[in-house]
């Protein structure tokens, strides 16, 4: 468990994340800012932000949702929406809500999926880029209302 002044922490999720997400620095990655709460409330968590020169990454949790975003240029996009989009589901995510007690399996899960299917959207190749950006700028389907 670790230890904070106000002392120990029920959940060492920060430490974890920063772990998993190691392969990151072997990308040229570099960590920008984090952050980590008390958990004393379900609004609380953390924050974990990367950045090399091309690409930014966030991982963090706060009111129960974890969330992984990419950044290149202007487009910020999450996780669940590449994993959607991009590789049809293949993490079998269907939200990002979790309490603090099942989130530790699910850092491990993305960061390995991200480890192993992400390295072109973390190098910053334009080809997989610029198809996220139309996917991201889709017009949206209008449903109709009437029954």
């Amino acid at each position: 468990m670790a230890e904070t002044n106000n002392g120990p922490k029920p959940y060492a999720f920060l430490a974890q994340a920063k772990e998993r997400f190691a392969f990151l620095k072997e990308l040229g990655f570099q960590i920008v800012k984090e952050e980590e709460g008390t958990y004393q409330s379900f609004k609380d968590g953390f924050w974990l932000h990367y950045k090399n020169k091309n690409i930014e990454v966030w991982i963090e949790y706060a009111d129960n949702e974890f969330c992984i975003s990419f950044k290149k240029d202007n487009l910020r996009i999450g996780y669940l929406f590449i994993d959607a989009y991009i590789f049809a589901n293949a993490s079998g995510w269907a939200g990002d809500m979790f309490p603090f007690q099942k989130l530790a399996p699910e850092i491990d899960a993305v960061a390995s999926d991200v480890a192993a299917n992400y390295l072109p959207i973390l190098q910053g190749e334009a080809g997989i880029w610029h198809k996220i950006e139309k996917l991201a700028n889709a017009p949206k389907e209008k449903k109709s209302k009437l029954p």
